[in-house]
């Protein structure tokens, strides 16, 4: 009979500790948003735009949070082969809004990963912006785009599959976390989701002034 209670109380443990550290390991994503990479060189063209060969690129968004000082920050390239990868905030400016209302400015510009400078750009973008990163804060190491066409829509917050920007896979299981939605129509609306113990949860909505 000792043995049976002994035996029992040990599996709770392990049974407790086990989604213990499940919840302990869970990754905390608290905002997120995107914006244009810029690379910048020691020369310019006849219109004032840097041209190659870059010697470093950039990205400057806006959180709804204050970061860390010292914070890093997942970028994810959007709509190229390329792969997220982690940077230090350079500086953080608070935005002059209402007092319940705080937004902050962050800037990164010291981006130096040759991938990073030498890609080409998008179709419809310029050489020294050539393609929109997601900004994950805090950072995720394992942050990755996925590919539309391999996504079930009916599981998106959203359906309509022109206007998602932007899926990210942040726990290595092939299922969208963050989705990056944004509607362009006479003036531009964005919205960002997270899901949460699988539930969409819309983090922040982005409309025209």
């Amino acid at each position: 009979m000792k043995k049976l209670v002994l035996m029992m109380a040990l599996s709770i443990f392990v049974l407790f500790g086990c989604a213990t550290g499940e919840k302990e390991n869970q990754i905390q994503v608290i905002d997120v948003a995107d914006s244009g990479l810029f690379r910048e060189s020691g020369a310019m063209d006849e219109n004032s735009f840097y041209t190659r060969p870059y010697n470093k690129a950039g990205v400057i968004f806006t959180l709804n949070v204050k970061p860390k000082d010292d914070a890093l920050i997942t970028i994810v390239p959007i709509g190229v082969d390329l792969s997220s990868f982690n940077e230090k905030i350079q500086r953080i400016e608070e935005i002059d809004v209402e007092a319940d209302d705080k937004k902050y400015n962050i800037f990164i510009g010291d981006i130096v990963k040759k991938d990073i400078l030498e890609s080409m750009p998008l179709a419809d973008r310029r050489d020294d912006s050539p393609f929109d990163v997601a900004c994950i804060y805090p950072a995720v190491e394992t942050a990755a785009v996925l590919d539309l066409k391999t996504v079930d829509m009916n599981t998106l917050p959203e359906k309509d599959i022109k206007n998602i920007k932007c899926l990210i896979d942040i726990d290595n299981d092939a299922v969208p976390d963050i989705a990056i939605v944004q509607i362009e129509d006479d003036y531009i609306v964005s919205r960002y989701y997270l899901k949460e113990n699988g539930t969409w949860k819309l983090l922040k909505e982005i409309l025209p002034l």
